[in-house]
């Protein structure tokens, strides 16, 4: 799940401290961003992730640096996405 790219939003801070101090509210917000299928699809990416907690901390330390690689280079695309014009939601590939 923390990999994930449909779990990745961005907000302001203020908007960030009322959603963090209104989970409902959060989960509506997040439904209407993407969509009731990809919300389930979501969720049930967590249930898996859980029953594998264990299992994915011990891969997420020994490849830290090939995730941090990764992510870069992702970050350095949507910078390029944007100064190509882009101004709506950067799509981007999860590690994971």
């Amino acid at each position: 799940m923390r990999f994930d790219p449909d779990n990745a939003f961005a907000h302001c801070t203020s908007c960030h401290y009322f959603l963090e101090g209104n989970p409902h509210e959060f989960t509506r917000w997040v439904r209407v961003q993407l969509g009731d299928g990809a919300y389930d699809i979501l969720l049930e990416k967590k249930g898996h992730m859980d029953n594998a907690r264990l299992a994915r901390r011990d891969v997420k330390q020994k490849h830290k640096s090939e995730i941090s690689r990764h992510y870069r280079e992702q970050y350095r695309d949507m910078l390029t996405q944007r100064a190509g014009g882009n101004s709506g939601r950067l799509v981007f590939v999860g590690y994971f």
